[in-house]
């Protein structure tokens, strides 16, 4: 899922204060929100670019970042890498 103005410091307080608990690193327990830093070695930016991630009553993860992430480098991940020739 996307949304503008991502900030996750921002998104996770909002799912804390919706009742969601957070936790360090990845979990497949209900309702709880996490964050995932996709380092430079896979394409993140220097520090690490935030990937945010909250799981629903059963479990399943849902991972929300800004309208311009591409997976690839920079803080909101929006750096895409080339396309490969075809």
């Amino acid at each position: 899922m996307a949304m503008d103005n991502f900030d996750s410091a921002v998104v996770t307080k909002l799912l804390v204060s919706y009742g969601l608990k957070q936790q360090e690193g990845q979990g497949r327990s209900p309702l709880v929100t996490y964050i995932s830093l996709r380092m430079p070695n896979r394409g993140g930016a220097e520090g690490g670019t935030p990937e945010l991630y909250f799981t629903d009553p059963d479990g399943l993860a849902i991972q929300l970042q800004d309208v311009k992430y591409c997976g690839g480098g920079g803080l909101l991940g929006e750096l895409c890498p080339p396309l490969p020739p075809a």
